[in-house]
């Protein structure tokens, strides 16, 4: 009887192992729901159009996707409070919640969301809009669109950096009047105003710019990248490849120095915060930056990455990358998908610092000035050692001896100065005839010339505390009845 039921109990042992199977396919697909964007136009990102498909399925593999239909999206938001994705178009707003990917047709009033883009910011749980324009400020409220600033539509600071600190709005930058602002200003939640951040403790200022990255880490806000203004040309582009730091209680600005980064242009688009760092996508590489350790890893796209969209801009919840990627296989298929961050990384190909070793070059040329500045010391202690017992003679002709004047007459002058110049035997001719004293007989100027350089000897005896004479006097080795003067040279110095 056993045997007979050998068979019967088997399939049903598979039938319920199947069951359980069917079960844990059905838990794990539930939290990997999708939906399925279809393209129809070719500038997609610039008008952002949709189709979505809808379809339900009730096998274990179901999910929920879209009915067709062309949506024009405005601007899309991800709420921070109930981790949910908006698209909101002119006509309708859609939400999805990033938590059980449910979605919820919701209509937003006002009619600046559905009309102009608007740049969103969370600040302590609230979800405000900013007019890319002017100072306009949007708070969203059950559904609704406020208008909460008394600012206008100035066009001063388009394309600006916005960003949060301590639960107020700021922002820096901006376009406008063929110039770029250079300075920071900051919602007033009291007056409704815009209020410029002071820098009055700042000995240097980074230059204007426009479509900066702004990140803050701590106290400090970090900028770099955008569009400057030529200097001498305000219709001339430049790119900015500065890293700036601003001190938000001190309100000082230091220059990092300059990115380490080889890209002309860095896409505000590819771009997103991670944590402290920054990830940036550029052609076949993913960046990663650390500006607090000035670290830049370089990495290669790897399959997945190959096929990320920027439909929207891409974003981080929970080290989730929440993205739309393309199908792969089907060019005009789009799904949302929320995937560890790691998983979009290929192969590390490069680590060095984002900013020029700007510190490096610092101590290297510091260290450069203090070599030469001890060096000019030593060389200038060594000539003054070397010179302490000689005597100076200025381009003005004075002499010095350790520092004290020489006193001396016109025809001492006249005489140590012909001495050093001349290149010849000096005679008692020689030293008679610059003495212009015609009037005397020879015995009587030989006397008086005897008599000078006596003089001369005395005070450089005086002077040294020698007992040489400065003024050397021998018979000719020609003609023993002539006398010779010798100087020597090198005891002077000539400056």
């Amino acid at each position: 009887m056993f045997k007979d039921l050998t068979l019967p109990l088997k399939i049903s042992c598979d039938i319920l192992r199947l069951y359980f199977i069917g079960i844990e396919i059905v838990r794990n697909f539930k939290n990997r729901f999708f939906f399925v964007i279809l393209r129809i136009h070719p500038q997609i990102k610039t008008n952002m159009k949709f189709f979505f498909i809808l379809f339900f399925s009730t096998s274990v593999f179901s999910q929920v996707t879209f009915s067709a239909k062309d949506i024009n999206f405005t601007n899309i938001f991800f709420d921070e409070v109930d981790s949910s994705l908006y698209f909101i178009s002119e006509n309708s707003s859609v939400k999805y919640s990033l938590k059980n990917w449910q979605r919820k047709t919701k209509l937003i009033h006002g009619d600046p969301f559905r009309k102009k883009p608007l740049f969103p910011v969370s600040v302590e749980g609230e979800n405000y809009f900013l007019d890319k324009l002017g100072g306009i400020v949007y708070k969203l409220k059950r559904d609704s669109l406020h208008r909460i600033d008394k600012s206008f539509t100035h066009k001063m600071q388009i394309d600006c950096a916005v960003f949060t600190y301590k639960n107020n709005i700021y922002k820096f930058g901006g376009y406008g009047f063929w110039s770029n602002r250079n300075f920071i200003t900051k919602f007033n939640f009291e007056t409704k105003q815009w209020d410029l951040v002071s820098h009055k403790n700042t000995k240097e200022l980074p230059e204007g710019t426009h479509q900066s990255y702004a990140k803050v880490i701590g106290d400090y806000l970090y900028v770099f990248g955008g569009v400057k203004n030529n200097k001498y040309n305000p219709l001339k582009k430049e790119i900015n490849k500065e890293l700036w730091r601003f001190d938000l209680k001190m309100g000082i600005w230091k220059n990092l120095g300059e990115l380490n980064i080889p890209l002309k242009y860095i896409d505000l688009d590819r771009m997103f915060d991670f944590n402290n760092s920054i990830v940036l996508f550029h052609q076949d590489e993913i960046y990663t930056i650390n500006l607090k350790e000035n670290k830049l890893i370089k990495y290669q796209k790897n399959g997945v990455s190959l096929l990320l969209s920027f439909t929207i801009k891409p974003f981080i919840l929970n080290n989730q990358i929440v993205a739309i990627f393309d199908d792969g296989q089907e060019k005009e298929k789009q799904t949302l998908k929320k995937l560890d961050f790691t998983t979009i990384l290929g192969p590390k190909l490069e680590v060095k610092t984002f900013v020029k070793n700007r510190i490096l070059k610092l101590q290297i040329i510091i260290l450069i000035a203090i070599l030469v500045t001890i060096y000019g010391l030593f060389s200038a202690l060594k000539r003054s050692r070397k010179n302490k017992n000689k005597i100076i003679v200025t381009k003005k002709g004075a002499f010095f001896f350790k520092k004290k004047r020489m006193h001396l007459g016109d025809l001492e002058h006249k005489i140590i100065s012909l001495l050093l110049q001349s290149e010849k035997v000096i005679y008692t001719s020689d030293l008679l005839n610059i003495m212009d004293t015609p009037q005397f007989n020879y015995s009587h100027q030989t006397r008086i010339l005897n008599d000078v350089l006596q003089k001369i000897n005395d005070l450089y005896k005086t002077l040294s505390q020698q007992e040489s004479n400065l003024i050397v006097t021998r018979k000719s080795s020609l003609d023993k009845r002539l006398k010779e003067y010798v100087i020597d040279k090198n005891i002077f110095v000539v400056k």
